[in-house]
């Protein structure tokens, strides 16, 4: 695979890649049509790798999820920018938030190819801010946020055929 497939496997543009990672936007459209370059290929396959354990564990949480019946609808949360994400899900700082949306993507398409629903919620700022003063909720941490989201409205959690 060339770089530009592979970056697009991954939800990146070239743009987003080349900020992300430092890398100087002119170098990397010189490489983009290659099979590998050493320090760009690192990366991608550290994004790759880190991607589809992330997928795996948003399926295998689902899978969990619906076995202990200790949901009635599972919630994905997808952020249009990094900060949101990092701020609430340290743990995927490096990732950017186009590469954690499509991997929320790969998750819930394969979960719904096995009877499976989880809702995509999109974070917004000003509703999660005006949901934290209407409810009186002083904390704001992810588990607050995971709270706010099973509250706003998606697609169903299962098929209502």
């Amino acid at each position: 695979m060339t770089v530009r497939e592979r970056l697009t496997a991954l939800g990146l543009t070239p743009d987003i890649f080349a900020r992300e990672f430092v890398i100087n936007p002119d170098e990397l459209a010189v490489v983009l049509d290659s099979e590998d370059f050493p320090c760009i290929s690192d990366h991608l396959t550290f994004l790759e790798k880190t991607s589809e354990l992330m997928v795996n564990i948003y399926v295998l949480d689902v899978i969990q999820s619906e076995k202990d019946q200790k949901y009635k609808r599972y919630s994905f949360i997808v952020f249009d920018d990094n900060e949101y994400l990092w701020k609430y899900f340290p743990r995927f700082r490096g990732i950017p938030s186009c590469v954690h949306k499509r991997n929320i993507d790969k998750a819930n398409h394969i979960l719904k190819r096995n009877g499976l629903y989880a809702s995509i919620i999109q974070f917004s700022p000003e509703l999660y801010s005006n949901w934290l003063e209407e409810n009186k909720v002083t904390r704001d941490d992810w588990l607050t946020l995971m709270e706010w989201a099973t509250e706003q409205r998606g697609p169903p959690h299962r098929d209502s055929a």
